[in-house]
C-alpha cells in the first residue's frame, strides 16, 4: 500500500511539473487531445465559426451531443475547481449527473463525461497556490 501512495505521489509531482512548464492551472485529459486550462475560469463546449470556446471539445471526438456552450470550469477564490453546466444536456461526474443550471466541485483526478467523451481532471496545486484569487 505505500508503494502504491509514492507511486500516486510520483505520478502527480510529474503531471504538476508538466503543468507547470505549460504554464497550466489544470489539464483535461482525453483519449485523443489534452486540454489545457490556463485562465480561472474556461468554457467547455464546441466551437463554431461565429463563436469560439476555450476548450472546444470537437477536438477530442463527435461532439454532436455537446452543447456550443457546454459547461464553465472555474478556479474559485478558496483555491477549489468547480463546474457549472450550462448546457441542455446533463454533465456526468464520477458518474453522478449535474443537470443543466447546477454545479459541483471538481476533486482531482475526476471523471468529466460530457456527451460521449471522457475527460480526467488533472489540477495542478503549484500554479493554484500562486495564483491570485478573485475579488470579493
Amino acid at each position: 500500500l505505500n508503494k502504491i501512495r509514492r507511486l500516486e505521489a510520483s505520478a502527480q509531482a510529474a503531471t504538476a511539473r508538466a503543468a507547470t512548464a505549460k504554464n497550466a492551472l489544470g489539464i483535461l485529459q482525453g483519449s485523443r487531445t489534452e486540454f489545457l486550462i490556463t485562465k480561472r475560469e474556461v468554457m467547455l463546449g464546441r466551437s463554431t465559426d461565429d463563436q469560439k470556446v476555450d476548450i472546444d471539445l470537437a477536438e477530442e471526438g463527435n461532439a454532436s451531443k455537446v452543447s456550443r456552450q457546454q459547461a464553465f470550469i472555474k478556479l474559485r477564490w478558496n483555491g477549489k475547481f468547480c463546474i457549472r453546466n450550462v448546457g441542455r444536456r446533463p454533465v456526468y461526474i464520477n458518474n453522478v449527473a449535474v443537470e443543466s443550471g447546477r454545479k459541483c466541485q471538481l476533486e482531482p483526478h475526476s471523471l468529466i463525461e460530457v456527451g460521449n467523451m471522457r475527460l480526467l481532471f488533472l489540477p495542478n496545486p503549484t500554479l493554484v497556490r500562486a495564483s491570485e484569487p478573485d475579488p470579493f
